[in-house]
């Protein structure tokens, strides 16, 4: 059972320079308190006597391990069974922050306009340990360290508007981060505006970014249990044996990685924005894209064994090799898995963009909007560049992790808004895309590849606004109203992409309480 609670508090001011100039400040806390609750713990001590037939109030009876209750007495089963508190969890932040914004001249195509600004923030992460599994009293379960961290975090940035003519303008940013942990970065961002028509605007940006592990990434206390092995791609095709080919019995452990360094990344947009001055209202975007991450933090696994030389990898460890190993020109067997985080993952991913949308107001029959956004997923390409190993793999149109990344997507929107009443309609449409499963059929695996086909689904919603209560607006709405349901490989499990509850109707109430 897991419980949490989660409260944000922000408060903030702004106002008016006698010159033009306007300010803002604001202070912001937010807490997350989150705890896990296991029912069904095993003491192991209690467990190992009721299996020596040491169990039960007299301590002369035995559990049998081939049994399920009620074969096994329940004053046997409740001696071992224990209600805990297994994890606690805290992490909190509070910072401030500032703007200040104004004109600065005048230029041939406007005004020049600054803004500077600058937050503090302290992030903190508090765990508590759960005494039973950290005295080793529980089955399957060595306990962790408790954890008590901290971060601080400053900030500022500059930004300026530059109307250099009515024709081109240009947007500079800076902004400097200092990490009490990782020390300071620098990241700029350029944007570029030209008009060859009024009612034509060809636009390009370019910036950095970065992005800093996570308390969890960084210090996750270690986590231990014995499993069995995947079969060793290194002793296997010589040795060929059960053992090796197999699998056998290892300890698994995973923590974090003090040593962790900071994700960089790079983006390009590059696009064309029309307002034709012929038809009020009309608007129409495209947008090229590129992201690209290098230094990624991901997660060591299995799949390493075979990428990285087993004399020089850092996650799988070994008996050193006997005579006989060394004679077939083989590593040791495998004793230990030891995963973690690490640097050695990048990513590259491009796009486009479209938009359109039309706005026509009218005097009787209030505001009309239809909108129209649609994307195009053309790279997500993933790579591995750690010591010997070397991978490059295309995701765009099938399935990552537990996330589809389907190529095409598209909502069109339609939108009334009256007097106090307000309509919506909205089509979301996801392309299909590839399973990372092969196709089921009679419920066995083919070799042939499982498309997830793509999906439509109607959203509606309407709205009231009460004249008596200033601010309150009521609204009834469903999210795909018609209840379609994606079509998945099998009837119990669903991609993690697409919502699989069917049909969803809502109620909302919301006030906003104005000075």
């Amino acid at each position: 059972e897991t419980s949490s609670d989660a409260w944000r508090l922000v408060a903030g001011l702004k106002g008016e320079l006698a010159s033009g100039w306007t300010w803002e400040a604001a202070l912001n806390w937010g807490e997350n308190d989150t705890e896990e609750t296991s029912a069904t713990d095993i003491l192991a001590a209690e467990f190992q006597a009721a299996l020596l037939g040491f169990g039960g109030p007299n301590g002369d009876q035995y559990y049998n391990p081939f049994g399920l209750n009620p074969q096994n007495p329940s004053e046997v089963v409740e001696q071992f069974l224990v209600r805990n508190l297994s994890g606690r969890e805290s992490s909190r932040e509070l910072g401030a922050s500032f703007q200040l914004t104004g004109t600065l001249l005048e230029m041939a195509g406007g005004s020049l306009q600054l803004a500077v600004g600058g937050e503090v923030r302290r992030l903190s992460l508090d765990q508590d340990a759960d005494e039973l599994a950290l005295r080793g009293e529980l089955v399957g379960s060595l306990g962790f360290a408790p954890l008590n961290l901290e971060r601080e975090v400053s900030a500022a940035f500059v930004e300026l508007f530059l109307p250099w003519t009515e024709l081109f303008e240009a947007q500079l940013a800076l902004r400097y981060d200092n990490y009490s942990d990782f020390g300071t970065t620098v990241n700029p961002k350029i944007g570029l505006g030209w008009r060859p028509a009024q009612s034509l605007l060809v636009r390009a940006t370019w910036g950095t970014s970065f992005r800093p592990p996570t308390f969890r990434q960084l210090f996750d206390p270690p986590l231990r249990f014995v499993d069995r092995s995947d079969p060793d791609p290194w002793r296997c095709p010589v040795t060929q044996t059960d053992f090796d080919c197999n699998g056998h019995t290892v300890e698994f452990e995973f923590r974090g990685n003090p040593g962790l360094e900071p994700d960089d990344g790079e983006n390009w947009n590059l696009g064309i924005a029309w307002e034709p001055g012929s038809i009020p209202g009309l608007s129409a975007s495209v947008d090229w894209w590129l992201i690209q991450h290098k230094n990624r933090i991901t997660e060591s696994g299995d799949h390493l064994t075979a990428l990285i030389s087993p004399d020089n990898n850092p996650f799988v460890i070994r008996d050193p090799p006997s005579n006989d190993d060394i004679a077939m020109g083989i590593p040791g067997p495998i004793i230990k898995y030891a995963d973690t985080y690490f640097n050695g993952d990048s990513l590259e991913t491009s796009g486009i963009d479209f938009g359109l949308t039309y706005t026509l107001t009218t005097r009787r029959a209030g505001t009309w909007q239809a909108e129209l956004n649609a994307s195009h997923l053309r790279k997500y390409e993933l790579g591995l560049d750690f010591q010997s190993a070397r991978i490059l793999e295309e995701f765009a149109g099938q399935t990552f992790g537990f996330n589809g990344l389907p190529q095409d997507r598209a909502t069109f929107r339609l939108d009334w808004e009256g007097r106090r009443h307000g309509v919506t309609a909205a089509l979301q449409f996801s392309g299909d895309y590839q399973s990372p499963r092969n196709r089921f059929e009679d419920g066995r695996p083919t070799n042939e590849p499982f498309f997830i086909d793509s999906f439509t689904q109607l959203d509606l919603a309407w709205r009231y606004r009460f004249e008596q209560l200033p601010g309150s607006q009521l609204q009834l709405g469903c999210n795909n109203c018609t209840d379609e349901y994606p079509f998945y490989n099998f009837k119990f499990i669903a991609e993690a992409f697409h919502e699989a509850r069917g049909a969803m109707v809502y109620v909302r109430w919301s006030q906003v309480f104005g000075l």
